[in-house]
């Protein structure tokens, strides 16, 4: 069993910019369950990487989940997809 299909660096500023944000929706059990997510390229951030990256932003005691950015210059955090 794959776990991690790719891995990939992105920018701090590009993962809290709220025109990055978006919602995945999935089908369980005949209903739609819809999930916060973060575009990069053609990929969606979502999941347990996007909980560990807002408790991240949290720990550096940035509002970036609900301000929409992260302030903290050229960053970069690796996420998995």
């Amino acid at each position: 069993m794959k776990r991690v299909a790719e891995a990939y660096w992105v920018s701090l500023d590009h993962l809290w910019d709220q025109r990055n944000a978006t919602y995945l929706t999935l089908p369980r059990q005949g209903e739609s369950m819809v999930f916060p997510a973060i575009r990069f390229q053609e990929h969606l951030i979502w999941g347990l990487t996007l909980r560990v990256l807002t408790l991240f932003s949290d720990a550096l005691g940035s509002a970036a989940a609900s301000s929409g950015r992260l302030a903290v210059g050229p960053a970069r955090a690796l996420c998995f997809v």
